[in-house]
């Protein structure tokens, strides 16, 4: 009698197979399902670097029909509304009223020492036209202090696609403007003034910055420190001495030297001077009024 070979019962592996497989089937579904609903999420912007470290600006959530828009400084970072009542939402108000402002006394609503300032602003609109196209949007300004005092500084983008910077101080809760840095205000025209080779001294708003140009009367490097320094509205430069024996001056100067190559805005009392060795212009710094374009009227 042949003996037949028994065939194993292979029954059980084929269930274990069809519940693997089904198992992946899940798995997958599970899979594609989770990667729709994040796709599908909306995206939420985050505030910007700006944003996150400027102080005693609380978040603003109620838009206002006469305020810009406050805009942060992240690529492609959407609009934020503002609350007229918050800090950003004042600021907000106040620099777009100065910007819409149609004529000095509107302006000087908004300006810091209105009473002193007004004048001067008269004066200088005579021979300035006002432009007034209103602000666009404001970014969340950044705390400095200067003379003791504390000021914001913020970036303007206007209707008309310019950029303005303003200076300010907040006094009972109302943001007021630094006009004077606002127009970058200085005692002559930099341009005429440096053609007429005029000895009338004057306050001028400049870049400064290190320079190694020692000539007669100022050849003498331990006692006279060489700037190069010009406005922001012209590319007329020259050069001007510090007298290191004096401390005011010579404090400007250790600030100027450790800034390297970085210009520093400053607000300098010059006096052109004859220099037969120079070809460029040469002035004497007589006062260093500020450090910064802003003058802190009420300081220490």
């Amino acid at each position: 009698m042949e003996n037949s070979k028994r065939r194993p019962n292979s029954g059980p592996y084929l269930i274990v197979i069809a519940l693997l497989a089904l198992a992946l089937v899940i798995c997958i579904v599970l899979i594609v399902r989770k990667d729709a609903d994040t796709v599908a999420a909306p995206s939420v912007p985050t505030a910007s670097a700006t944003q996150s470290q400027t102080p005693a600006l609380p978040g603003a959530t109620t838009a206002s029909a006469n305020a810009p828009a406050a805009s942060g400084t992240a690529t492609g970072q959407q609009q934020q509304t503002i609350d007229p009542e918050s800090v950003l939402g004042r600021v907000a108000l106040a620099v777009n009223g100065y910007y819409s402002a149609k004529t000095p006394q509107e302006k000087a609503k908004f300006v810091l020492e209105a009473d002193t300032m007004l004048p001067k602003m008269e004066k200088y609109y005579e021979e300035h036209t006002i432009k007034n196209p209103g602000a666009k949007s404001v970014e969340p300004p950044t705390a400095f202090a200067l003379g003791g005092l504390s000021y914001w500084r913020t970036r303007v983008l206007l209707n008309d696609g310019t950029v303005g910077f303003v200076a300010m101080r907040i006094i009972d809760k109302e943001p007021k403007i630094d006009w004077e840095s606002e127009v970058r205000y200085c005692s002559f025209d930099w341009d005429k003034w440096l053609a007429d080779k005029s000895k009338e001294a004057g306050d001028f708003r400049v870049y400064a910055v290190v320079d190694k140009e020692y000539k007669a009367p100022f050849n003498d490097n331990t006692h006279y420190l060489c700037l190069k320094v010009k406005t922001m509205d012209s590319d007329k430069t020259m050069f001007a001495y510090l007298d290191l024996t004096d401390f005011d001056q010579r404090e400007f100067a250790r600030q100027l030297i450790e800034s390297g190559n970085n210009p520093i805005e400053c607000v300098l009392t010059l006096q052109q001077v004859d220099s037969k060795e120079s070809d460029s212009p040469v002035a004497k710094v007589l006062k260093v009024v500020s450090p910064s374009w802003v003058i802190p009227y009420g300081g220490m």
